[in-house]
Parts: structure tokens; sequence; C-alpha cells
């Protein structure tokens, strides 16, 4: 509450400056006043009632500003750093309230006053945004904002780091949504007194799977206002998981728990006021994360961001702040980046990566550097870029990063002439110039909508980067709305350099959209060019077929499709009529010879293949070896 035991000393200080200003204003507007009146039969001023209507002012002018500085400090945690060393808020709460109680108790007859009390107000607005100026607007401020992410640039053959096909985001924040308000409207006791907020879902790891998770909130005016108000916490007992990588996975609450703060709570249960009342006033508290560890215990983690172009402008991520919030009483603790424990997914937010991408795509290219007052003013940006969409992909290596898709500044343009990703958990990104010619997401969802199996019309939920294979791919998630949320209808894959709508991958479920998506890769384009950009074709494999088998129609996707494996050999192979027209006549014990696409997975798909009994030559020697693009 506002009369909290917090920043007392700080608010008295101020309220004591305002009470010297009060009195001082209102003495000296009553000896102005009082100079020219007559008193009895002498006309000589009587200095007492200045002094009285001085005193009066200060008393006034301590209880108003005491209030004031204290209603600033609970609400808009003002941050110290900045303009005026980070005090402007305070002194402007200070002073306007100063010299208005000053001038109403006896200033306000003498002009003179009042132009200086109109003087000093103007002067503290002048002084702060002079700063604002000097720190945020200009060719070498540009500059510096966009070397501030750190970006490296990468060679033009170099590919993004790999996307784990099996973490692949299947749930939205719709349909995450959609389930988890299905699991608590299981449990009548919760369902009637707490719910969930849309945006607070966090896309997480936990243990190596990636979920949907966000707090119970309390719905009810009594536990969200009134009880706070009086001092009493209104109490969580816990949250709801959603299983991100399958949507058939049945939603889960993780309950047990006495969770206290939310972000968007009022008084006592609110989370920014909680840590910024625990000393964190000097830096930028970025967006809160609600996130568990490895053993499910509640936390929120909060990026502190650091102004450093004179405490002004500029953002860079400082530590990283977890609040245990599992009991009643929460625990705060403070990691330097380096030193954050590993179940901590990121600290880096979506705006700040936006804030980056911008700043770094303006103003980081050759022309900018050279030319930044035209870049400034929209003359001329040549080489100047803007980040598409922003998304959170999870690598091989077990960790997770943004991938920013960056295009031109011209409105019209919406081609990818490179694609960012930053780090989820450190001020540092690499730029893969290379990775361009094909279109940002905001144009794939219609070619995705029109896949030839969405027989159904699912609209399109989300469109994601990934990098599977090693081709560049969109993934997109179809979604059926709901009244709350949306429920999953399939999914699609369509490799990013082949807009079209034919060639998108439309299955309903993960296992089956990746292996016809490697079986499209593994086939030849127009006279014997594999599409596969990165894949290399393995070694001749040579042997006898122990099983073969054809796929039931509504797993293969399009083109007839065979699976089979060799005598002493586990892998399952996968090949089409595409690939080879003959397969259906290809028996168990006939001799092949074939190449595949190696997806480190247990199906792999074959790109070359030869048998030797159907073969017009009678060898088992492969066709032409088809060409891969380095």
């Amino acid at each position: 509450m506002i009369f909290s035991s917090e920043f007392w000393p700080i608010s008295l200080l101020w309220a004591l400056i305002a009470a010297v200003i009060s009195g001082f204003v209102a003495f000296k507007g009553g000896n102005e006043d009082l100079s020219n009146r007559t008193y009895g039969r002498h006309n000589t001023p009587d200095a007492k009632p200045a002094k009285a209507y001085a005193i009066k002012g200060a008393v006034i002018g301590f209880v108003v500003v005491l209030f004031m500085i204290r209603f600033v400090l609970y609400y808009m945690q003002p941050v110290f750093q900045g303009t005026l060393f980070g005090y402007f808020p305070l002194i402007i709460s200070t002073l306007i309230p100063a010299l208005a109680v000053g001038l109403l108790v006896n200033g306000h007859n003498n002009e003179k006053i009042i132009w200086y009390s109109v003087i000093s107000v103007l002067a503290v607005f002048l002084i702060a945004g002079g700063q604002k100026l000097y720190y945020g607007f200009g060719p070498a401020n540009a500059l510096r904002f966009a070397s501030l992410p750190n970006i490296e640039i990468a060679s033009e053959k170099e590919q993004i780091p790999p996307t784990d096909p099996d973490r692949m985001v299947l749930v939205s924040k719709d349909i995450a949504a959609f389930r988890g308000q299905s699991a608590i409207s299981t449990e009548t006791n919760i369902a009637s007194r707490f719910g969930i907020d849309k945006d607070a879902y966090t896309l997480q790891s936990v243990s190596g799977h990636r979920y949907w998770i966000a707090p119970l909130e309390p719905i009810n005016s009594g536990d969200t206002y009134w009880s706070p108000l009086l001092g009493d916490y209104a109490i969580s007992p816990g949250y709801v998981v959603v299983d991100a990588e399958n949507p058939e996975e049945k939603p889960l609450l993780k309950l047990g728990f006495k969770i206290r703060l939310f972000v968007g709570q009022n008084w006592v249960n609110n989370l920014s006021r909680y840590v910024y009342q625990r000393g964190y006033d000097e830096g930028d508290l970025d967006e809160p994360i609600f996130e568990v560890d490895d053993k499910w215990v509640p936390h929120y983690t909060i990026g502190y961001i650091r102004r450093p172009f004179g405490g002004v402008s500029g953002s860079v991520l400082e530590k990283v702040i977890a609040v245990d919030v599992a009991d009643e009483e929460a625990k705060l603790h403070v990691f330097d980046l380096h030193k954050k424990p590993e179940w901590i997914d990121r600290v880096v937010s979506d705006d700040l990566v936006k804030e980056y991408a911008e700043d770094w795509g303006m103003y980081g290219g050759d022309f900018a550097r050279e030319n930044t007052w035209k870049v400034i003013f929209g003359i001329n940006k040549t080489g100047t870029r803007e980040p598409s969409d922003i998304d959170l992909a999870y690598t091989r290596e077990d960790h997770n990063v943004w991938v920013v898709p960056m295009t031109s500044t011209s409105v019209d343009d919406h081609s990818v002439n490179g694609v960012l990703v930053f780090q989820s958990s450190e001020n540092k990104g690499v730029f893969y110039p290379g990775l361009k010619g094909f279109n940002e997401a905001s144009s794939v969802v219609e070619t995705m909508q029109n896949a030839r199996d969405n027989v159904k019309h699912y609209p399109v939920e989300s469109v994601q980067l990934y990098s599977i294979y090693g081709e560049l791919t969109w993934v997109a998630i179809y979604a059926t709305p709901q009244e709350i949320g949306a429920s999953f209808g399939g999914i699609g894959i369509m490799r990013a350099f082949t807009q079209n709508a034919a060639d998108v991958i439309f299955a309903n479920d993960k296992q089956t959209a990746l292996r016809l998506y490697a079986t499209q890769l593994a086939h030849t384009n127009n006279g014997g060019t594999s599409i596969s950009q990165t894949m290399k074709q393995s070694k001749v494999i040579t042997g006898k077929i122990k099983r073969i088998a054809l796929l039931p129609s509504s797993l293969n996707g399009g083109s007839p499709t065979y699976l089979f494996v060799l005598a002493g050999d586990s892998r399952i192979y996968l090949v089409s009529r595409d690939s080879y027209p003959r397969i259906p006549l290809v028996e168990k014990g006939d001799a092949v010879v074939f190449t595949f696409l190696d997806t480190k997975s247990q199906e792999t798909a074959v790109n070359t293949f030869s048998c030797k009994s159907l073969d017009d030559d009678g060898t088992a020697a492969p066709s032409k070896p088809l060409e891969t693009k380095e």
C-alpha cells in the first residue's frame, strides 16, 4: 500500500525540500503584499503575518509533497538513472506542488515570484529535454545504438544453427489457452476463483521438453483488489502446463504452491512492485517471464536493463532476477548473465530483440555509417533492414535462440535479405547474409493455407522459421478457432525457397510430416538436382531386401511410398515412385543399391535407388548420382 514501509527516508527528504520552497514563496509573496499596507496609525508593515504565511505554506507543502512522492514511488516506480540523475520525476513532483502551495497561500499577489516559479519549472523541463536530445538523437547516438547488440556477420555460405525437429512447436499460444482452460474447468473450486491470462503463457523447456506454462491468477474482486488493499495476500495454488510439442497430450494442473505475486495484480500482489521495493530501482525491469525449473518449482525471471548512454537511452542487459514464488514468502535471487542456472530459458525478451534488430538494421550498414543524417530523415535508406518476425527456436545443442528474418525497409518489399539469430541469454547475435531470396512469414500464410491436403481449410495459426535437415523450412500450425483460443488442426511444412502451395506438406502429426518432408527433400528435381542445400548423400549402400511394404495411403501424402529394411540393418528406409518408378515391383530378397539423406532419425528417405533384377543393365549400380548444392 501507499503507506508501506519502503521509501520513507527519501520521501521525508523531498517533503522537507518542498516545505522550504513553499515557505519561501509564501514568505516573499507576503512581504511584497504587506509592504504596501497601512497598519493602525503607523505606515510600517508588520512582518508577523508574512512569517505566519511562511509557516502555513511550509506545513501544507510538506504534507502535500509527502503524499505526492509516496504516490510516485509506489505507483510510477521511477528508475533512478537518466535525466537529472534519474530524479526528474521526484523533482517535478516536488517543485510544482511546492510552488503551487506557496503561491496559493500568499504568493499569488507577487508577480515577480510567479514569474520565478514558472521559469524554474520550465528550466527543469528544458534541462531534462536537453539531456534526452543529447543522448538520444543524432548520428553519433544512432551508431552507438546499432553497436549495442554485438552482432557478428557470418559468411555467405554459413547456415543458421540446426533446429531439433523433435522439438518443433505444434501448439500455438491460442491452442494452449484453449487446452489450459479445459484443464482448470474440471476443478470446481479452482475454476470459480482462478483464471489464466492468455498473455501469461510462456514457451519454455523443462528437462528437455517444451511446454506452455502459465500461473493461475485470482479473478474475484475481493482477492484482486480489496484484500490486497488491506494488506492481505491473494494466494494461487499453482499453474497450468500445456505440452507444446504434442497437441494430444492432456494438460496438467500443478498444485500445492502458494503463489502470491503476479504481473498484472494490484497492491502487494504486484510482481514489479515487489522487486522494485527491494532495491532494484536503478535499472529497467524487462518483461517478467513465468518459468519453472527442472523440478517444476515456479519462478518469475526478469532481465535487469541498464541505459548506457547518460542513463537516458540505449538498453544493455546486465543481470537476471529470479523470484521463487513457490511459497507465500517469495525469495529473490540475482545472477550475472554467464552464471545463471541452466533452467532459465531466456532473459532477453522479444521486445528487447526487436529494439536491437531495428537499431542495428537501420544504422548498422556501411551506407548508414557514412550517411547517417540521410537515413535518419528518410532521404536515402540504402542497405537498411528491419525485422519481420521474431520466433523462439531450439537448436540441437539444447539451447534456444531468437530467429529474426530481416527485410528491407521498403514498404512493398516482403523478401528476406538475411536472417539474424540472437542469443536468448546475452547481448550477442549473428547475422547470416547468405540466407535470402525467400519471403517473410506474413506472405507465407496464404501459401500454407492453400496446401493441397488442407481439405478442411483450417486457418493458419502461426508460421515459424526452422532449419530442418539442413534446409530453411517454414512450419505452420493449423488450428480451428474456438470461443476461447483454438484447437489443433494439423501441421504444415514447406521449404522456404520454394513457396508453392503444391509443395506444402500437410499432416495431422509431427512424425508423418517429418517423414514426408525428408522424402520430398530426397526427390530429384527436373533432371537430377537435389533440392537439399546442405544435406549430403550417404555412401552407396548395397544389400538385400529383408522386408518391404507400401505405406497406407493416409500416411504417404501423395506419391506412393514404400518402406523397407535390409538384412543386418536396423534402419527403416523410405522410397517413393518419384525416386524409383519400379519400386512397386521390388520384392523380398532382391539385391539393391541406393543412397539416402542422413537425417539422423530411425526412418530415412532414399535419394537414389537401383534394383539388380529390374534394371535394364542387369547390375546393381545406382543411377547417376544427384548433384547437391554446397
